[in-house]
């Protein structure tokens, strides 16, 4: 009786020291895949929309005419928080913010500001904007609808 439980008892031991020796292969092995997870979370917005974005389409929601989009018109965001704008044969050179939290951005050049949100697929960026001029909201085209495509 003794000698069958002492056997029972060292193969209970054994068989809990080779899940412990499995949990910490397990465990090296999952502290490099953590980190490969945590660098991919790690990529924010902020890098993602820094480089040249292809102007698909313009739009006012109200419908108010908004000139047709040439296909040399872009959006080109820059690491220093500047940005610039070539529509219609002009450029507008700015400055850009982005809340990632609350998905804002904030495009601003001169007198104007845009302000709206934002939202940033992988090689698809859409802007829903308001202008102002001088803090003041300009209402008469409503919301621009921004589509963009990654260059």
């Amino acid at each position: 009786m003794y000698i069958e439980y002492m056997m029972r008892l060292y193969l209970a031991i054994c068989k809990y020291l080779r899940a412990l020796v499995q949990i910490r292969i397990y465990s090296k092995a999952l502290i490099p895949l953590s980190i490969y997870f945590l660098l991919i979370s790690c990529n924010s917005d902020e890098k993602q929309l820094i480089g040249k974005w292809k102007t698909l389409s313009i739009e006012s929601e109200r419908g108010n005419e908004i000139k047709d989009v040439d296909s040399d018109d872009y959006y080109q965001f820059n690491n220093d928080g500047t940005y610039m704008n070539s529509f219609q044969n002009s450029t507008y050179i700015g400055n850009w913010k982005l809340d990632k939290k609350s998905k804002k951005i904030e495009l601003e050049y001169g007198l104007a500001t845009f302000k709206g949100n934002y939202r940033l697929l992988q090689d698809s960026l859409f802007l829903e904007l308001d202008k102002y001029i001088l803090q003041r909201k300009d209402s008469v085209l409503g919301k621009i609808l921004i589509k963009l495509e990654k260059n």
